[in-house]
């Protein structure tokens, strides 16, 4: 009998609570988050761009591994215009707590996309369940509408997406 409470109040949560899952063609949420220098920065303020939302760490070894390809990618695209008129921008959301690390892997990166942004409360964050972030590096494209266009694209497989919005 307490098997079978338990199995109902967890069918009961699961039905009551909200979805976290990002699913394509569906709007991706608000992000508001402070930008380096503390002030607060909207995802909707690219309203019209092509964005890649991209979750990192300066403690994420693969995260930064990945970096010189998406700077790559990022000076490819960024002054392209696509079929809807649209330009290319990165919004990147920092896992780090620890400012000067964020900071200092901005730099070392050569993360040139003006568009850093974090709460410094690493996975604690609330991007972290509203994107249902379960690991970094995590990426979300969004098109000019804020539309998810598709979730984790890396190198190739992101440039191939981008080329054929064009």
């Amino acid at each position: 009998m307490k098997l079978l409470s338990t199995l109902l109040l967890g069918l009961i949560l699961s039905f009551s609570s909200p979805s976290n899952f990002i699913e394509k063609n569906s709007l991706s949420p608000e992000i508001v988050l402070n930008n380096t220098k503390g002030v607060e920065v909207r995802l909707s303020s690219l309203h019209g761009k092509i964005v890649l939302i991209d979750f990192w760490a300066s403690w994420c070894r693969p995260c930064r591994t990945r970096h010189p390809e998406l700077v790559s990618v990022y000076n490819q695209f960024k002054d392209s215009k696509f079929k809807k008129g649209s330009r290319f921008d990165l919004f990147s959301v920092s896992l780090d707590k620890n400012k000067e690390a964020w900071l200092r892997a901005i730099k070392q990166d050569k993360l040139t996309w003006k568009n850093h942004v974090s709460d410094l409360k690493g996975w604690n964050s609330d991007v972290v369940k509203t994107y249902d972030v379960r690991g970094i590096p995590m990426n979300v494209l969004i098109d000019e509408n804020g539309k998810i266009i598709a979730t984790n694209l890396y190198g190739d497989q992101l440039r191939k997406v981008l080329t054929s919005l064009l």
